[in-house]
């Protein structure tokens, strides 16, 4: 597999690690199929991390 080069490649293959880790935990029952605002906020924030690694405080402007 090629490291990715560009900062769309980054995206792009974090996107698809994020949506294979969703699709296993669908497939073995851990998750629901149906998403509420909780859902999405966890995948916005996995997908993120995997992009740019989380930062160990966010400041209170960010609420």
């Amino acid at each position: 597999m090629q490291t990715p080069t560009t900062p769309e490649q980054r995206i792009a293959d974090a996107l698809r690690l994020v949506a294979m880790r969703l699709e296993r935990v669908l497939e073995e029952g851990r998750r629901s199929t149906r998403i509420d605002a909780n859902d999405l906020h966890e995948t916005l924030l996995s997908v993120a991390d995997e992009i740019d690694p989380p930062v160990s405080e966010i400041g209170q402007d960010f609420e």
